[in-house]
C-alpha cells in the first residue's frame, strides 16, 4: 500500500519532495526511496506531496511579487532594508523551456500531432520568421529591418495556455547571477578567443542552436531536414569558448514558472529586488533576439545594461557566412565577420552582410532556405540588436556576454519536466518548476522553505532570520 505522506513526519515529506523533484520521474523517486531508505511510497503519493509543496512555494512567490508591486518606485529601485551586503555585479538571463500539457478536451486532443513533431510554439525561435513572400531584391537592409517598438503585442502575453493547439507548452525560466569581476581601463580581451574561430566546434554549436550545418567541400550551404536528429557526441559548451575576462559566478538563483511573459517578468523582478540587484553598481540583462525578452528588459529592468548573447549572434553569422557559397569561402567570411562582432564593429558587420546580400541572386518567393533569405535574416537580426552588441565595453565593465548559464539551467529543468512520455496539468507543471528551480539554486531555498513548513505545522515561532536570497 505504501505510506500516506500527508500524515507522515515533516522530515519524511522533505525527503520525498526532494527525491520527487530531483529524480527523472516519480517512479524513479519511488525506487530511490526504497533503495536508500527502505521506505515504500507509491509514485502517486510522491506526486501529490510534490504538488502540494510546489503550490506552497508558488504562493510564497506570489506574496513576494505583491509586496514588490506595492512598493513606491523609489523603493523598487533600492535594496530592501534586510538585504545586508549589496552585490557589486549582477546579471539576469531569461529563456524558455518546454513541457507537454495534458489535453482533456476531445476536440483539442484530436488536433494533436506527434509530440516531438509539433510546430514550435510562438516564442521558441529567436526572431519572427521572414515573410516568404517578401521581395528582398526590392528592399534595402534599412527598409527591411524590423522596428521593435512597432510590435508591442508580446509572445505568450495574452493567449491562455489552455487555448493553444497540441500538447507542447513553453515554460519561462531565468537565472539571477551574483558575479565577481573588476572594471578595466580598456577591453581586457581585444583578441577573439581561438574557440570562436574553430569552424568544427562552432559548426556543432550552430547545429545545436539553429539546426544548421556546414556544406561539404565544393557544396553550398544546406539546412538539416526537420526529421534529422542532432548528434549527441561531444556536446560543445558555450562557456568553454569564452575564457578571456569572464566574470566569476558567486551564486545563482533560478526562477521557473508556466506563467505568461507578464507574470514571469513580475516574478523575476521581485526576486531581483529581494536579492538587492537593483542597487548593484553594475547590472546586466542578457538575452537572445526574442522580442519578448527585450520588452521584459524595458519594462522591468531598464536600469540594466542590455546585452545580446554572443553565442546566438555567432550562429546567425555562421549560417550567413556559408549561405550560397563553398565551405572554403564560408570559412574566410565567417572568421572575418565574427572578429568584427567581437570587436563591437557593428556598422562594419552590417555593411559586410549588406554587401554579401547584394551579391546573391533574388530570393525565390516562399523559399525561406534560400541563400538570400538566410543572409537577410542574419542582417535583420543584427540590425534589430545593434544597440546591444558593444562587447568591448561589456568586457571592460566585467559583465558577461553569453547566456551559457541559463542555457545549461534550462537543460537541467527540461530533464525533469520535458519528455515525450511526460504530461502535466498546468498547475502540476508550475508546482514542479518552482521546486526544481529551488533545487538548482545555490542558496538555501528549500532548507528555508522546509523550516517554514515545519514551523507552520507545530505552531512554534521560527527565529531563523529572513534570507533575501531564499525568497
Amino acid at each position: 500500500m505504501g505510506i500516506d505522506l500527508t500524515s507522515s513526519s515533516p522530515e519524511l515529506q522533505r525527503v520525498a519532495i526532494t527525491c520527487g523533484v530531483d529524480s527523472n520521474s516519480f517512479y524513479v523517486a519511488r525506487d530511490l526511496l526504497w533503495a536508500t531508505r527502505r521506505i515504500e511510497i507509491v509514485p502517486k503519493e510522491i506526486e501529490r506531496i510534490c504538488h502540494r509543496g510546489g503550490q506552497e512555494r508558488k504562493a510564497e512567490r506570489e506574496a513576494l511579487v505583491n509586496e514588490f508591486q506595492a512598493l513606491p518606485l523609489a523603493q523598487k529601485e533600492a535594496a530592501p532594508p534586510e538585504i545586508g551586503m549589496i552585490p557589486s555585479v549582477v546579471a539576469v538571463e531569461p529563456d524558455g523551456g518546454r513541457y507537454q500539457q495534458r489535453i482533456w478536451d476531445q476536440e483539442a486532443a484530436s488536433q494533436q500531432t506527434g509530440a516531438e513533431h509539433d510546430a514550435p510554439l510562438v516564442g521558441a525561435a529567436d526572431m519572427p520568421c521572414m515573410d516568404p513572400a517578401s521581395d528582398l531584391s526590392a528592399k534595402t537592409a534599412a527598409e527591411a529591418a524590423v522596428d521593435e517598438s512597432a510590435a508591442e503585442t508580446e509572445l505568450n502575453e495574452s493567449t491562455p495556455q489552455t487555448d493553444r493547439k497540441g500538447c507542447w507548452r513553453e515554460d519561462k525560466n531565468a537565472v539571477l547571477l551574483k558575479l565577481s569581476s573588476v572594471v578595466h581601463e580598456s577591453d581586457p580581451a581585444p583578441e577573439i578567443p581561438e574557440g570562436f574561430l574553430d569552424i568544427a566546434a562552432m559548426g556543432k554549436l550552430a547545429r545545436e542552436i539553429k539546426n544548421a550545418r556546414q556544406p561539404e567541400p565544393g557544396q553550398t550551404f544546406g539546412v538539416l531536414p526537420e526529421n534529422e536528429e542532432l548528434s549527441e557526441d561531444e556536446p560543445i559548451s558555450a562557456a568553454a569558448t569564452y575564457a578571456a575576462a569572464r566574470p566569476e559566478i558567486v551564486g545563482k538563483q533560478v526562477v521557473a514558472t508556466t506563467q505568461n511573459m507578464s507574470g514571469f517578468g513580475a516574478v523575476v523582478a521581485a526576486q531581483a529586488w529581494i536579492m538587492g540587484f537593483f542597487a548593484a553598481e553594475r547590472r546586466a540583462f542578457l538575452g537572445d533576439g526574442l522580442r519578448a525578452n527585450w520588452t521584459m528588459w524595458r519594462t522591468r529592468f531598464p536600469s540594466f545594461t542590455p546585452i545580446l548573447d554572443y553565442i546566438h549572434l555567432m550562429t546567425y553569422i555562421y549560417t550567413a557566412s556559408f549561405a550560397g557559397q563553398t565551405r572554403e569561402a564560408g570559412i574566410l567570411l565567417y572568421q572575418t565577420l565574427i572578429r568584427l562582432a567581437w570587436a563591437g564593429r557593428v556598422d562594419d558587420l552590417i555593411a559586410a552582410l549588406q554587401q554579401r546580400l547584394s551579391e546573391l541572386p533574388a530570393v525565390i518567393k516562399g523559399d525561406s532556405t534560400s541563400a538570400q533569405s538566410i543572409v537577410f535574416t542574419a542582417l535583420r537580426y543584427i540590425t534589430n540588436n545593434k544597440g546591444r552588441m558593444n562587447y568591448p565595453e561589456y568586457r571592460r565593465l566585467g559583465l558577461p556576454i553569453t547566456t551559457s548559464m541559463i542555457e545549461s539551467t534550462v537543460k537541467q529543468i527540461n530533464s525533469r519536466v520535458k519528455g515525450t512520455e511526460k504530461f502535466w496539468s498546468e498547475e502540476g507543471a508550475d508546482a514542479m518548476l518552482h521546486l526544481r528551480a529551488d533545487i538548482l539554486s545555490d542558496f538555501d531555498n528549500l532548507d528555508d522553505f522546509f523550516a517554514r513548513r515545519e514551523t507552520k505545522a507545530d505552531g512554534m515561532r521560527s527565529y531563523r532570520p529572513r534570507t533575501p536570497q531564499a525568497a
